[in-house]
């Protein structure tokens, strides 16, 4: 093998080593150091700074850094205060840019072709030894707001191309990570241990490992394969009625596991699965997990697995979506008719409006939500604020 193969497969090996690190804290955000030192170190970044918020009253705020950060609190405080105009400024440009396109400070402020100059950049050199920036925007749903920072040194003059680019590829994961450590969050505030709300969960659960053993179903999940209406659980697997879809899921929960593993790049898969009752079909998601925080065993990484029953779904508090996607008083009604099962035809006739009037409303939830149909509107309602009995 030739040099550029060697160095390819070491930049890959990498990688992987980094997104194993990086979904493990999902259940464990105590380990985001860690992983951030991975990625810094991936990407030649000096440090790095992951960050999420809200602009509405539904509360929720994360900040991680990696180690360049740890004990340097007093500075931090005192640089945000002299300088936050700057960091908003930046910000909002940065939630203005696309997903996982990079965004340099050059660009930021190219009236300043020497930042070093400026106070800020200045006081965080000597501080921290660092000076370029580039930053991602990784907001993962409308209303919600997250964004990486890369922090590079003084050795170069502007942000490494190969750094950048190795950073581009974490982006999307990062943005997982984000979500489903929200999600997970939120079941903590509620119980110590995720593994013991699950069961609490109005929505189908499971845990499987690497090789598609179903080592978790909760009470949800349970009553959907009993039914056998499409999906059943046998032999300690998930099994489907449609060889085609069983060939899919086995395809995709290996390449979902080997993520978690650390050794894939997959994020997440979608299916929808048709009902041998032509009921309307469940919409099954599978993302990677690997338990940071050793509620199964040291080292496991597998796949959570999440199945909606759209025919009947879970009671699910539509207000933070609403909240967060700008929803008015009327689409939020409209989103919890849909939710109980009605129709188009049914809602517009309890709402007294025309079918087409209804169309056009549910089109525009759909949008302001950036979904393209109801199956998804509810997963993301119900990853936004699990419904727990």
């Amino acid at each position: 093998m030739n040099s550029f193969g060697v160095v390819w497969g070491q930049l890959k090996n990498s990688m992987i080593d980094c997104l194993a690190e990086l979904y493990s804290t999902i259940n464990a955000p105590d380990r985001m150091t860690d992983a951030l030192d991975r990625a810094a170190s991936i990407t030649k970044a000096r440090g790095v700074i992951q960050f999420s918020y809200n602009e509405t009253g539904f509360q929720y705020l994360s900040r991680d850094g990696s180690s360049l950060y740890i004990d340097k609190g007093p500075f931090l405080e005192q640089y945000a205060e002299k300088h936050g105009a700057y960091d908003a400024e930046a910000n909002n440009k940065l939630m203005l840019m696309p997903n996982s396109t990079p965004l340099f400070d050059c660009d930021i402020w190219p009236d300043h072709p020497n930042l070093l100059e400026r106070e800020d950049y200045a006081s965080a050199f000597e501080a921290l030894g660092i000076f370029r920036k580039v930053g991602f925007n990784l907001s993962p749903d409308v209303g919600w707001k997250a964004g990486v920072i890369f922090q590079y040194g003084i050795e170069w003059d502007f942000a490494p191309s190969a750094g950048v680019a190795m950073a581009q590829s974490l982006t999307p994961h990062l943005s997982k990570v984000i979500e489903l450590g929200r999600f997970v969050s939120q079941l903590h505030q509620k119980y110590q241990a995720v593994l013991s709300v699950l069961d609490h969960l109005n929505l189908g659960v499971c845990i499987t490992d690497e090789t598609g053993n179903l080592l978790v179903s909760n009470l949800a999940a349970t009553r959907i394969f009993k039914e056998n209406d499409g999906l059943r659980h046998a032999q300690d697997r998930v099994r489907f009625s449609d060889g085609d879809l069983q060939g899919e899921y086995d395809k995709a929960l290996k390449n979902v596991a080997s993520t978690a593993a650390g050794s894939g790049q997959t994020i997440e898969h979608h299916m929808v699965v048709k009902r041998r009752s032509l009921r309307l079909p469940y919409l099954l998601t599978m993302s990677p997990i690997a338990d940071g925080s050793q509620e199964l065993e040291k080292g496991f990484a597998g796949a959570v697995i999440m199945v909606f029953d759209t025919e009947d779904p879970p009671n699910i508090d539509v207000g933070p979506m609403a909240a967060l996607s700008g929803l008015t008083v009327t689409e939020k009604e409209i989103v919890k008719l849909l939710f109980e099962g009605y129709s188009d035809r049914q809602v517009a006739d309890i709402r007294s409006v025309s079918l087409e009037t209804t169309r056009g409303q549910i089109k525009q939830i759909l949008r302001k939500a950036g979904v393209n149909n109801r199956v998804s509107l509810l997963r993301r309602a119900a990853l936004i604020a699990p419904s727990i009995s």
